[in-house]
């Protein structure tokens, strides 16, 4: 049985020391030695130890420390100070006479490496389980502690925690000027988006910190950022006022009286204004639209990654709101924040919760698109334009869908066409009776047609894609892939058709769910000679489809094959 657990949570130069000072502790009782992650591990450790590690964003230190010990009583040195004799003897006599109460002593803590400055305060280094608030307090002495000065960015959360909680606001902002002036302007950074993270932890306790900031430091850039948020949520901040510094931060200037560091950093904050949007504006597309479309997915992109709540504000924004947009900028906006949380989304799913809202928001953002595209003609270009830069994004549709086995569709045809209005129209009319099931997706990517072979796509599907950068056939079928979304894939050429009796064939096949059989089908294709040879058209969309140039006519495909007494008509000019 363990009589006691020491845990460790100082600089390395401590470890040690404190171990000679507790030998008398440690071979009198039965003790367990506990690490935290953040501490520098001594080669020459004479103790077995074992490390916990602590995540700052997730779980309080102490009560997360306490449920990983195994005994009662717990002595918790969590700062760098020099353990008096006293001090251990009072522990000592503590632990033998079995008293069930806590030990708390004073502590100078430095908060200048001047060492002109200190903060004095009760600290708890025996916890007893069973205390029941009871608690012996150490008078003999104050102990200095060193172990702010001896702060890095891991454990910098955990000391601001501790100054907020207890309400010592001055004494933070006298050490936090301090530390800013020993690390470098990126390691600034971080500690200010530290702050951002801790502050959406901590809610309502931050606000004296934030008017004491704002007093103290009222030209520096997060000051300034400060004023704006919280005036934003106040709603004292006008519109018309946010609008115009939207417009400065777009022109890398400023016409008002704040400061303006580097771009950057600039963008930092100004991304946590974005954030700030959201949660306080119904419909941030307005405010939005005033932000260019690549500056505006940098920005998501930025609070998406290190902003753990930001994903579900956004998110729930466009589940609530799809067909908010009024004018063209908004629109543009709209389609920003539907293209960028769906790449993030659909790269980070872990359950099949977030799976299912990912599938969800997709079709959300289909029905968007239609929307406004049928509503207004110009907004077309918008679409398509997005269209052609997410291939990433269909990327991962296609990934999940092959994951998580939930299908729109049962068969998607692909088609690669340029040119070919004609051959086209005599294709698609034959495909008729197939495309009037609803378990049938029709995709066309067009490689840079002059004619009206668009025009013709267009009339049979939405499903109308671009690839007139890359002419490649073999690229242009792969794309096609990535828009399916059915289970099987069937490719056919402009100047090829089916028969209404190998339609009929066809659709009672995929109909009677024989088709999940086998990965593979053979379909017989003819041509105006005559002349019939058999070729795997059909495949499972299992994501290890796709084309080569090596063989550019057959996809790499799944072995497992049945042949289907189906004909292809080929038209040979």
């Amino acid at each position: 049985m363990i009589d006691l657990s020491i845990v460790i949570l100082a600089h390395e130069n401590y470890i040690i020391p404190y171990l000679d000072r507790l030998e008398l502790i440690i071979k009198q009782y039965s003790t367990e030695l506990i690490l935290i992650n953040e501490t520098v591990i001594s080669p020459n450790l004479p103790y077995t130890y074992r490390i916990i590690e602590l995540d700052h964003r997730k779980q309080d230190f102490l009560p997360f420390v306490m449920s990983s010990c195994n005994a009662d009583r717990i002595l918790m040195l969590e700062t760098d100070m020099e353990l008096s004799k006293s001090l251990v003897d009072f522990i000592l006599c503590s632990l033998q006479e079995n008293s069930p109460n806590n030990i708390s002593c004073v502590v100078k803590s430095y908060l200048t490496s001047s060492l002109e400055s200190t903060y004095e305060h009760r600290i708890t280094l025996l916890y007893h389980r069973n205390s029941n608030g009871l608690v012996d307090h150490y008078e003999n002495e104050s102990l200095y502690d060193y172990s702010l000065l001896h702060c890095t960015l891991d454990r910098f959360p955990f000391y601001v925690k501790r100054f907020i909680r207890n309400n010592d606001i001055r004494p933070l902002l006298i050490w936090f000027e301090d530390f800013c002036k020993q690390i470098d302007s990126n390691e600034i950074d971080q500690c200010y988006t530290l702050l951002e993270q801790l502050k959406r932890l901590e809610g309502d306790q931050w606000e004296e910190f934030e008017l004491n900031y704002k007093a103290q430091f009222n030209k520096d850039a997060y000051s300034q950022y400060l004023g704006y948020s919280s005036d934003l949520q106040n709603g004292r901040l006008k519109e018309k006022a946010l609008i115009q510094y939207i417009r400065a931060f777009e022109r890398k200037r400023c016409r008002y009286n704040f400061f303006l560091p580097d771009a950057m950093k600039d963008s930092l904050y100004f991304a946590w204004l974005m954030k700030d949007i959201f949660v306080a504006k119904e419909n941030p597309l307005p405010l939005l639209s005033h932000i260019k479309s690549l500056r505006l997915q940098q920005l998501l992109n930025y609070l998406l990654t290190t902003d753990a709540v930001f994903p579900r504000i956004l998110q729930s924004f466009l589940e609530k709101e799809v067909l908010c947009a009024q004018k063209k900028l908004e629109v543009e906006a709209l389609f920003t924040l539907y293209h960028t949380c769906l790449n993030y989304l659909a790269a980070h799913i872990q359950s099949s919760r977030e799976r299912d809202c990912v599938l969800k928001l997709y079709a959300q953002y289909k029905v968007m698109a239609k929307y406004y595209i049928l509503k207004y003609h110009q907004f077309r270009h918008i679409f398509l334009s997005y269209q052609e830069e997410t291939t990433l994004f269909y990327y991962n549709q296609a990934y999940l869908r092959y994951t998580s086995k939930q299908f729109p569709f049962r068969l998607s045809i692909c088609m690669t066409v340029r040119d070919q209005e004609t051959e086209l129209k005599r294709c698609l009319a034959s495909l008729r009776p197939l495309l009037a099931y609803d378990f049938t997706e029709l995709i066309i990517v067009d490689t840079g047609s002059c004619d009206r072979t668009v025009s013709v796509a267009s009339s049979y599907t939405l499903n109308v894609y671009f690839n007139t950068e890359n002419e490649d056939p073999v690229q242009s079928r792969n794309k096609s892939i990535l828009y399916a979304r059915g289970e099987y894939l069937m490719f056919l050429n402009a100047n090829e058709s089916l028969s209404a009796l190998d339609c009929k064939k066809l659709i009672n096949y995929i109909r009677s769910y024989k088709y999940l059989h086998y990965c593979t089908y053979n379909l017989n294709i003819t041509d105006t000679n005559e002349t019939t040879q058999i070729e795997p058209r059909i495949f499972k969309n299992d994501g290890t489809i796709y084309y080569t140039t090596s063989t550019p006519d057959s996809p790499t495909h799944n072995s497992n094959s049945k042949d289907l007494d189906i004909t292809i008509q080929k038209n040979i000019k």
